[in-house]
């Protein structure tokens, strides 16, 4: 286990790959029930259809909807990893491939139950132990196991199946956009709105140069010798040149550089056979129009421009245009977002094109994905949210006017 890892887990909710435990399990000197629960939980992950390792996090508390709290255990509370490879091995009908770990974050101490994925499935007892009966299969579902509602001969057939039947195992996360790392299921952005002038009270470049106060920056070229017919046809030259719309183009600019937050998406494969044919189909729900989603963000603002070039509108709406694999779709208060990913061999790790969310206001972004392949039979369904920080700034004429003038363009 490293920090990045478990960072990616307290991020995610419980399920059939993550169990979160405050206190450590009861274990050494009780009862044959008491110390059932926790062979319940080893065997319970051990025979639920998982494409990742599962892990229990002891230490750590779950908050329903938001990052689980890391609280720590005393230090002496630490299982033997022997002892408990003793204490659940001696029991089943063959080897559990898991183990226990010791793991330190920030000063507090935390014990972790990884349980791989790849099991001699199915895994049950024997003899009856505790609460478990003899020759029953438990199996996680969702985020529990319960011992009432033991594997039925369906559920038992496909676990045997699966130790034969290898299938591609393909995990979609935001990731990184900028590093190709993969960030988790949650990601927390912090955006500003700008509230902005109607777009035609900013002014142009010459009427704000008329303005008491403003400052020009390069706008003007210098005229340093008697004027000539020369000068009159060079200086109708530089006014052709100079972006009269620079300021809005700035206003326009900044305000979706604030706004928009860039997100990227990814999947591994994880498992042992090739995926064809991948594709990413990503939905959010969006009934008010609160949610914007782009494909990239305005071109910087330039002082001038080229002649008969043709000009960005900064106040034109943010579409919904097409990066290279990435296909956005408005469909009755509903964004689709499609993600062509291709084939993908096991081990490998696709990432989508940068793409950029906003939300008119503070609160989340659910993104509900389905990952297809041609060799699924099934798509695989994750849950995806972006939790938005929002503030609001105003910016009154003058405001947008100063803040223009002092923006430093890039070095051609």
């Amino acid at each position: 286990m490293d920090r990045e890892l478990f960072d990616q887990l307290l991020d995610e909710g419980e399920g059939t790959t993550l169990d979160f435990k405050q206190q450590q399990y009861a274990f050494g000197q009780v009862d044959d029930v008491t110390a059932s629960e926790l062979l319940k939980d080893i065997l319970g992950f051990a025979n639920a259809l998982r494409r990742a390792d599962a892990f229990v996090l002891i230490g750590v508390k779950e908050i329903r909807g938001d990052r689980a709290q890391v609280v720590g255990i005393p230090k002496e509370d630490h299982l033997l990893d022997h002892s408990l490879q003793q204490f659940v091995n001696s029991r089943t009908n063959a080897p559990v491939e898991f183990k226990y770990e010791e793991f330190q974050y920030d000063g507090l101490q935390i014990g972790i139950i990884q349980v791989m994925r790849d099991q001699p499935r199915p895994l049950f007892l024997p003899k009856k132990f505790g609460k478990l009966q003899a020759n029953q299969v438990y199996i996680r579902r969702g985020s529990s196991t319960d011992v009432s509602r033991p594997a039925n001969p369906t559920e038992i057939a496909r676990l045997a199946v699966s130790q034969h039947d290898r299938q591609p195992i393909l995990n979609i996360a935001f990731a990184d956009p900028v590093r190709e790392s993969a960030i988790g299921h949650i990601m927390k952005v912090e955006t500003t709105l700008l509230a902005l002038p109607k777009v035609d009270d900013i002014p142009t470049v010459d009427e704000a140069e008329s303005m008491v106060g403003f400052q020009p920056g390069d706008f003007p070229l210098p005229i340093v010798r008697p004027r000539s017919f020369a000068d009159d046809i060079r200086e109708k030259f530089a006014s052709e040149m100079k972006n009269q719309d620079f300021i809005r183009d700035w206003a326009g600019w900044e305000l979706a550089r604030q706004f928009l937050f860039p997100s990227r998406l990814t999947i591994e494969n994880t498992g042992q056979a090739e995926a064809a044919g991948v594709l990413a189909e990503i939905e959010i729900d969006n009934p008010g129009e609160e949610i914007v989603i782009a494909s990239k963000l305005p071109a910087r603002p330039k002082r001038k421009t080229q002649r008969f070039s043709p000009k960005f509108d900064p106040y034109d709406e943010l579409g919904y245009s097409i990066a290279s694999n990435t296909e956005f779709i408005d469909r009755e208060g509903k964004i689709l977002i499609k993600v062509d990913f291709g084939r993908m061999q096991p081990g490998r790790q696709f990432f989508s094109d940068v793409f950029y969310l906003g939300k008119r206001s503070e609160g989340t972004i659910q993104l509900s994905t389905r990952v297809l392949a041609s060799n699924l039979p099934t798509p695989v369904k994750t849950e995806l949210t972006a939790k938005v920080c929002l503030t609001t700034r105003h910016l009154d004429v003058g405001d947008v006017i100063k803040l223009s003038n002092e923006f430093t363009e890039e070095p051609e």
